[in-house]
């Protein structure tokens, strides 16, 4: 895809499109020139107001952004899987859905969430099922109040009311996903991550994971145990760069 075409998502005059055309042209030669992000990327992050192209709703998630452009980059050459990486045949298997022409699928949590029978749309995508449904809701409510960031959960937790209650109950209700295999590691790496989990690192002021993430537990934390290991690294991650405001003691043990 060339990188100075884009699509317009409202219906502006000619002028308009003729000077968002000339202003997208301008705006790649200067990130050329400073070597700044790239154009696809600025994009998704900041929008394009000329064409209603919305900012990315959260500015804090720099890894959804750059996640999201990976995904536009390829689209080109992958047009026939749309339907698969979006996870709209995960929800649209033998219910005669049209795909792509039905847009409640596009609306529901299965695609990237467990469903029965389904585990998660990859191991970035956290695990729901069998967690404490105190904690859901905590997290759906954390989202709607922009206490926890998202730019993906913070637009999906503001259309919720009475169901952020009842979406928490059904996932924490649903047995967790028995055929997952664990992801191979190194032998040295899993007994240096048991030794923080279990004792964490004095050393640098870090209690054990264990001491809030285990089902003996408050309700309101999450249990990791069989959690992907991509989704908590990236979590950690997260809070290193101070991307979840309301977890102050974390960001603090993770600078």
């Amino acid at each position: 895809m060339r990188e100075d075409v884009f699509l317009v998502t409202t219906a502006p005059d000619k002028e308009s499109i003729r000077l968002s055309a000339a202003c997208c042209r301008r705006r790649r030669t200067l990130l050329k020139q400073s070597g700044a992000e790239s154009p696809k990327r600025s994009f998704v992050k900041h929008g394009m107001k000329r064409a209603g192209m919305p900012a990315w709703p959260s500015a804090a998630r720099d890894d959804e952004v750059w996640a999201l452009t990976a995904f536009l980059s390829q689209l080109p050459s992958r047009q026939q899987n749309y339907l698969e990486l979006a996870g709209v045949d995960r929800v649209s298997a033998g219910r005669g859905d049209k795909g792509i022409g039905n847009a409640d699928a596009f609306t529901l949590c299965a695609r990237w969430h467990e469903g029965r029978g389904m585990g998660t749309n990859g191991d970035r995508i956290p695990q729901f099922a069998g967690l404490p449904e105190e904690y859901l809701l905590r997290s759906l409510r954390e989202y709607s109040q922009r206490v926890r960031a998202s730019g993906v959960m913070e637009p999906v937790a503001d259309l919720l009311d009475e169901q952020m209650r009842q979406l928490a109950s059904y996932y924490s209700g649903l047995p967790p996903d028995g055929n997952r295999v664990a992801a191979e590691s190194d032998p040295a790496r899993l007994r240096h991550g048991a030794a923080i989990a279990s004792r964490g690192a004095p050393e640098n002021d870090i209690p054990a994971c264990m001491s809030c993430h285990s089902e003996a537990q408050s309700p309101r934390f999450a249990p990791l145990a069989g959690q992907h290991a991509d989704h908590i690294a990236e979590q950690l991650r997260l809070w290193q760069r101070g991307g979840a405001p309301g977890q102050p003691m974390v960001v603090s043990w993770l600078q």
